[in-house]
C-alpha cells in the first residue's frame, strides 16, 4: 500500500494533477522548505558498528569489494569524534588551555537547536541526533548547566514553514530571559518547496509537502526524492524489485563517484546514487541559494528566515547563527549557511581535525564532522559539525573574561578555516 500510494502521487505529479496537502496551501511561491541529510537521499552517512563502520547490511566479506574511493569513508579510517573534541579542538589544535574560560563565573548562554524533531521512527530523529551529540560534547567539558542551556525547536510543527520557524526563533530568544546570549544551530539546508530537478535531461516535478508524507508513511524507510529517483529508468531499480525496495542509504558513492566496480548483487546497490542523480540535487538545492533567493542579490530579503535573522543580530553580537554548509561535495555552502548572518560549517575528519572531509560542501569554518557515535552506529557529515562549532562558540560567549565578535567569520569566502582557530580569533585570544 505504502508502495502504491507513493506511486500513485508521482503520477498525479507528472499530470499535473493536484497533490498538495491542505498544510501545504499557505506557502508562498517560490518559498523554500528546510531539509536534513536524514531525508535527502544520497545524502545520508550512516554507519553500524557491528561491521567496522560499514553499513549493517554489507557483510565483512563484502568491505573488501568496495573501490578505493569508497573505503575510506567509515569511522575505521576516518575516526571517531570523542565527547571530548571541543577540549581536545582547544589544546591540541589550537595550543590553547580552555580552563580559565571554563573556570570563570560566566554568562548564562543558551544553545538553540532548529531541527526536525519530529520523525517516523525514533532513530530516524535528525533532530535528537544532533541534540544529543551537542549535550555529549558540552557535558564532557564539565560546563555548569546554568551556564550553557539547550533548548529545542522543532521544524515540523510549524508544519517547514520558515515564516512560522522564524516566529518561533524571535519568540525563543526575546522570552528566555534567563541567558543573556544565544546560539542558534541549524542543522539544515534550505530546497525550493516546489520546483523541477533535472537528471538526465529529464524535468521532473518535486513538491516537497507531498514527499514528506511519504516519507512518513514509510516510517523513513524511502528517503526524500526517491520517488524522483524512481522515474528515471534504469537510474534506481524501482521500489518493487528487491534491491529497489532497500531505501537505507549507504556511504558508498553518495556523492555521486562511478562506482562499477560493485557486482551486480551487491548488497544494498539500490542505494548507491549515480552522478546525474547526485548532480541533479545538488542544482535542486543551489536553485534556492543561487537563484531568487541569494542574499546578495538586490532581492535579499525576500526570504523569510534571513529576515528574522537581519532583525536578530541588529540586535547586537551577543546571538551567533550556526548553520551546516551541505554534504554535496560543492564549493559553496547552501542556505541558510549562505546567508551573511550566518556561520557555515564544513566537515573534517575525527582523527585530523585540520584534514577535511570529502563529501562536504565549503564553509567558512571547518569542524570535525565524520564520525559521530549514535547508539550501535556512527553517523557522519556537516549536520554534525555544525553543532561543534556552535557548542565552541557558546564557551567563548559565556566566559565572563573576554568579548567576542564572530562576525567577520560570516564572510562568504568558504575556505573552511579550522574553527577552534577561527573562534579564538574572533574573541582575541
Amino acid at each position: 500500500m505504502r508502495i502504491r500510494m507513493m506511486w500513485l502521487g508521482i503520477v498525479a505529479l507528472l499530470l499535473g494533477l493536484p497533490v498538495m496537502p491542505a498544510a501545504a496551501q499557505g506557502r508562498p511561491a517560490g518559498a523554500g522548505c528546510p531539509v536534513n541529510d536524514f531525508q535527502l537521499l544520497g545524502q545520508r552517512w550512516r554507519a553500524g558498528n557491528v561491521f567496522e563502520g560499514v553499513p549493517s547490511f554489507v557483510g565483512l566479506d563484502d568491505k573488501a569489494r568496495l573501490s578505493p574511493f569508497q573505503q575510506p569513508h567509515d569511522p575505521d579510517t576516518e575516526g571517531i569524534v570523542p565527547d571530548e573534541a571541543l577540549r581536545e579542538a582547544f589544546r591540541m589544535y589550537a595550543n590553547f588551555d580552555p580552563a580559565p574560560l571554563l573556570s570563570s563565573a560566566g554568562i548564562p548562554t543558551l544553545i538553540i537547536v532548529v531541527d526536525d524533531f519530529t520523525a517516523p521512527t525514533p532513530a530516524e530523529s535528525h533532530g535528537a541526533a544532533v541534540y544529543s551529540v551537542l549535550e555529549r560534547m558540552i557535558g564532557a567539558l564539565g560546563v555548569p548547566p546554568a551556564r550553557i542551556g539547550l533548548a529545542q525547536i522543532d521544524l515540523a510543527a510549524d508544519n517547514y514553514n520558515l515564516n512560522l520557524v522564524a516566529t518561533r526563533i524571535e519568540q525563543a530568544i526575546r522570552s528566555n530571559n534567563a541567558y543573556s546570549r544565544f546560539v542558534i544551530n541549524m542543522s539544515f539546508i534550505i530546497i525550493p518547496c516546489q520546483g523541477v530537478i533535472t537528471v538526465e535531461g529529464q524535468r521532473i516535478a518535486f513538491n516537497f509537502d507531498q514527499f514528506i508524507v511519504d516519507y512518513r508513511d514509510s516510517r523513513g524507510e524511502a528517503a526524500l526524492l526517491t520517488a524522483v529517483a524512481d522515474q528515471v529508468p534504469g537510474l534506481i531499480p524501482p521500489p518493487d524489485s528487491p534491491l529497489g525496495a532497500q531505501k537505507r542509504q549507504s556511504p558508498v558513492e553518495q556523492v555521486g563517484v562511478p562506482g562499477g566496480d560493485l557486482p551486480p548483487d551487491f548488497p544494498g546497490q539500490g542505494d548507491v546514487v549515480p552522478r546525474p542523480f547526485a548532480e541533479g540535487i545538488a542544482a535542486f538545492a543551489a536553485d534556492y541559494t543561487r537563484g531568487a533567493y541569494n542574499p546578495r542579490r538586490a532581492n535579499e530579503t525576500a526570504d523569510p528566515l534571513r529576515r528574522s535573522l537581519m532583525r536578530l543580530r541588529g540586535l547586537g553580537s551577543e546571538i551567533v547563527f550556526v548553520a551546516s554548509s551541505g554534504n554535496f561535495g560543492q564549493t559553496e555552502s547552501f542556505a541558510p549557511g549562505s546567508f551573511p548572518e550566518v556561520i557555515s560549517v564544513s566537515a573534517s575528519l575525527a582523527n585530523d581535525f585540520t584534514a577535511i572531509w570529502l563529501p562536504t560542501n565549503g564553509g567558512e569554518v571547518m569542524a570535525p564532522g565524520a564520525w559521530y557515535p549514535l547508539g550501535a552506529e556512527f553517523v557522519a557529515g556537516t549536520s554534525f559539525s555544525a553543532p561543534a562549532m556552535s557548542g565552541l562558540t557558546a564557551v567563548l560567549l559565556s566566559s565572563g573574561t573576554v568579548r567576542c565578535n564572530f562576525t567577520p567569520l560570516m564572510n562568504g569566502r568558504y575556505d573552511n578555516l579550522y574553527f577552534a582557530t577561527a573562534a579564538l580569533r574572533a574573541c582575541g585570544l
